[in-house]
């Protein structure tokens, strides 16, 4: 292998991997390793942990037991490190000595964030965007009145940033009032801090949070308030992090420009790598817009547009898609910033040369289709797309008004791309919320059934362990690998040697597909962990997550670095380490075997289930484990003699009454049995009343290994069911709006455009009911518009579709162009069409006459079966009745 392909290993250590912060750290080093070279990267991420001596609980001794997965920086073979630790130095001084890493002073190392003048560093320079942001809010919006929620006293970038804006307010000519700043944990879970902050301070103009994560703590209190971000007060933030973009309304924040510090930091190990000599380094940042703080990073002039100017289209994109310009583009992917030139260009050529053609149009929206279905919007924020694209839009409507040769075809087909552009934009939004929920559900019903196979307390201790390392790809993991220690190890705070020289590499999942190591091959050295060839990933990347419980260390967990995992992969290794205690401890903690089966089911499932119950098939004895104060309104106790007789007694008193039915129907016990016989599991969702409140409920059951006792899982389903409603009306909203004429509220050319297929299916099969068409069009709207001006127009347009839905109050009316409307006419209407036509005409020469109100021109035709083979034909008569209408208004 030559030296240049040799395969490099490097350690990315984190304060935590749940912060969007280390999120985003993790995906800019993923996405800039370089392209054909042979390197991966090791994500090392532990737990903050404040140190309190004298209050130790149960949540800082699993930190403390979770943080021994650093132990991994100095047994593993790492060729270099990439190190954002920030206020964790302190914790971790016991492990770090002057040098950085005892023992591994030789090994090359970049910090993020850091304040040592020791070591290379790659930091924000965090006064650009902070001076950008307060300048612009001083001098251009002309505020006075400024506040903070800051961060921890312990985090020096956060004191950074407090300074900063502080000493930005002061050289502006404004004062800043200490009253006026609110310390924080520097998470999402600071609304209490927010609250007091806004309660003290009612007359704040403009907040600045430390990062994006307490803008949403910020976010709660402002709502308490009925104060909007954005509107009531300026909010922005700092990292510049996916979070911003999700919130709404969107997060104005200041972040890295040009670069991100993942990327710059990563540069620098390979040139240290390379044996190249660096130097700290410093990115710029810049203030990014959004809802909360409405700032234009951009100008586009006219002249641009028009002239088609190469660097306005690619500036444009930047804007528009800003993350895009971190990303090394492989060959092999495709490069959306010269996909977006391309169709952004056929459409400004269009305006300029005032011609588009229907093969021109389609190519484009294809070419918008591939833009977006190859990952468009993983690079941009919604809110802020859809504004950019309307204010990109209106521009180019207005180059196209004042062209004179400019036809009404090409204008119509421009908008259409816009139009088309949003629809996506909203669709792929919707979309991924609905991909990302079926993803969860998925996630849980494969833990659980890995659970249900993993805890059968029948088996021995080292059978389990077995059971569990051939159902380790039914954790729904799709590359990953599962190294235990031969034998637990402890954790002792104090001992420096805690992970043995050896490790058992059990098993591994690739491409989905589990394969199971053999016993000979299964030891391997702890040195070399990283470096095993079994181990894939489609990312170049790894997770690790220690598999812990209590005070007990059984191995590691290794998961490619997806998304899903980041956000779940703590969950499943400590699921596994649940499991693995169970079998580990059997045989020495407990006696009685009922008792012991009853409480490990429940321990292993209690994360999942608000009450367990564990059953007697034979004669209904159980014992019930509570999980959720809902459940404790049954009436039942720990233990209890006939389960069938209470279910039916609860299931009066407590079971909706349109779910009663089939509730007692399942637990009539040959009913149960037999269902139970039928099928492997059996469940239900009903709705159960508690407190005069409905909760959605589901209960999953299955046997018990012996084949006697079966369980009976209840969880509570609200948030679920309360997210999939979300889903669906998020789903139908995005519909309905791409059927919405945004002027008038009625029903667009895309709504007319699916009546009409509808309507023509019918004429092909022969079963279609009388009807007619009425087609408008509005006179003397451009006199209007030239005269008095668009908005005057919109007004005069909005009158009209009023009165032609007030003279057809029965029938759907569409708005299929500027001026043009549709009627379709059917029974009550249809009946009376003739009528209401005549009363509609006769409006409007009485409004000719006295030279004031709606004038409308208007045609209509009916559906002859006789003749009529296609919808277009009646409404080509009633376009043409329609001219002649309008001809006839002018001589009056």
């Amino acid at each position: 292998m030559s030296k240049k392909n040799k395969k490099i290993v490097i350690g990315l250590v984190l304060e935590d991997i749940f912060t969007d912060f280390a999120k985003d750290v993790i995906q800019s080093v993923i996405k800039n390793i370089p392209v054909g070279r042979n390197i991966e990267v090791v994500v090392i991420a532990g737990k903050f942990e404040e140190i309190h001596p004298h209050d130790i609980n149960a949540s800082q001794t699993y930190k403390t037991v979770y943080n021994s997965i650093y132990r991994l920086e100095n047994i593993c073979k790492f060729d270099g490190f990439l190190v954002a630790l920030g206020s964790m130095n302190k914790v971790r001084e016991q492990f770090m000595n002057k040098t950085h890493f005892t023992g591994m002073e030789n090994i090359p190392k970049v910090f993020m964030v850091s304040d040592s003048d020791e070591v290379v560093s790659v930091n924000y320079d965090n006064e650009t965007g902070i001076r950008e942001a307060v300048d612009y809010l001083v001098n251009v919006e002309g505020l006075t009145k400024f506040g903070m929620l800051g961060g921890r006293d312990d985090n020096l970038d956060a004191q950074r940033r407090k300074s900063l804006y502080i000493t930005s307010i002061i050289e502006n000519g404004q004062k800043f009032d200490e009253r006026a700043y609110q310390s924080t944990d520097m998470s999402t879970d600071c609304e209490k801090e927010a609250l007091r902050l806004v309660s003290e301070n009612r007359d704040l103009q403009a907040i600045f949070c430390v990062n994006d994560a307490v803008a949403v703590g910020l976010y709660k209190a402002l709502k308490k308030y009925a104060l909007v971000p954005g509107k009531d007060v300026k909010v922005f933030g700092f990292d510049n992090t996916r979070l911003a973009g999700e919130m709404t309304p969107s997060l104005a924040t200041i972040g890295a420009e040009g670069e991100t510090l993942g990327q710059r930091a990563l540069n620098l190990l390979l040139d240290m790598l390379a044996g190249n000599e660096v130097k700290s380094a410093k990115i710029p940042t810049k203030l990014y817009g959004g809802e909360s703080f409405d700032y234009e990073m951009y100008r586009y002039s006219t002249l641009e547009m028009i002239n088609v100017n190469e660097s306005f289209i690619y500036r444009m994109f930047d804007d528009c898609f800003y993350r895009y310009r971190y990303e090394i583009i492989d060959s092999k992917d495709v490069n959306l910033k010269r996909l977006f030139y391309e169709f952004m260009s056929r459409i400004l050529f269009a305006v300029k040369n005032r011609y588009l053609s229907m093969e021109e149009y389609e190519e484009i929206m294809k070419l918008i289709d591939i833009f977006f279905e190859n990952g468009a919007m993983d690079y941009t924020d919604a809110s802020k797309l859809v504004k950019s694209l309307e204010k990109f839009q209106g521009a180019v409507n207005e180059v196209q008004k004042k062209s004179l040769n400019s036809t009404s075809a090409t204008n119509v087909f421009v908008n259409r791309l816009f139009v088309h552009m949003r629809n996506r934009i909203i669709l792929t939004v919707s979309k991924r919320m609905i991909e990302e929920n079926n993803e969860t559900k998925l996630g849980n019903t494969t833990l659980q059934n890995f659970l249900i196979e993993c805890t059968d307390l029948s088996k021995n201790s080292a059978d389990l362990v077995n059971i569990l390392v051939r159902n380790f790809d039914r954790l729904g993991l799709y590359n990953a690998g599962l190294f235990m220690f031969e034998n637990p190890v402890i954790y002792e705070k104090d001992s420096v040697y805690l992970y043995p020289d050896e490790v058992l590499f059990r098993c591994y999942v690739k491409s989905g597909k589990l394969f199971v190591m053999p016993e000979e091959r299964q030891k391997c050295s702890m040195q070399e962990l990283f470096r095993r060839e079994e181990l894939t990933s489609r990312y170049k990347a790894y997770y690790t997550f220690p598999i812990v419980f209590k005070d007990y260390v059984y191995g590691i967990l290794v998961t490619e670095a997806t998304k899903h995992m980041s956000v779940r992969g703590e969950y499943v290794s400590d699921q596994l380490g649940r499991a693995i205690y169970i079998n580990h401890t059997q045989e020495t903690e407990y006696k009685d075997r009922k008792g012991r089966t009853y409480n490990q089911i429940a321990e292993a499932l209690a994360s999942k289930y608000d009450s367990i119950y564990y059953v007697n098939s034979v004669n209904g004895e159980y014992v019930l484990y509570k999980a959720d104060e809902i459940m404790r309104n049954l009436h039942t106790e720990e233990h209890g003699g006939d389960f069938f007789t209470e279910c039916s007694m609860n299931a009066d008193l407590l079971v909706h009454p349109e779910d009663r039915k089939k509730f007692k129907q399942l637990f009539v016990k040959d009913n149960l049995l037999r269902s139970l016989d039928e099928r492997k599991t059996y469940t239900l969702e009903y709705r159960l009343i508690a407190d005069n409140i409905i909760h959605n409920m589901r209960l999953v059951i299955l046997w018990s290994s012996d084949k006697i006792h079966f369980i009976v899982g209840v969880e509570n389903i609200d948030e679920e069911k309360k997210k999939e409603a979300e889903q669906v009306q998020a789903l139908t909203s995005a519909r309905e709006l791409a059927r919405r004429d945004d002027l008038t509220g009625i029903r667009n050319k895309n709504a007319y455009r699916e009546f009409e297929e509808t309507i023509q299916r019918k004429i092909d099969e022969k079963d279609v009911q009388p009807f007619a068409l009425v087609v408008c069009d509005i006179n003397n709207l451009k006199v209007i518009n030239d005269t008095k001006g668009h908005q005057a127009g919109d007004e005069y347009i909005k009158a009209s579709c009023m009165m032609i839905c007030d003279m057809f109050s029965h029938s759907p009316v569409f708005r299929i162009g500027g001026d043009e409307f549709v009627v379709v006419l059917s029974n009550e209407d249809y009946i009376n069409r003739n009528k209401i036509l005549k009363k509609m005409r006769n409006a409007v020469i009485q409004n000719l006459k006295k030279e004031d109100g709606i004038v409308v021109a208007s045609g209509m035709s009916e559906f002859d079966p006789t003749k009529d083979k296609k919808i277009t034909q009646v409404f080509d008569r009633a376009d043409s009745l329609m001219y002649e209408n309008k001809n006839f208004l002018k001589f009056i």
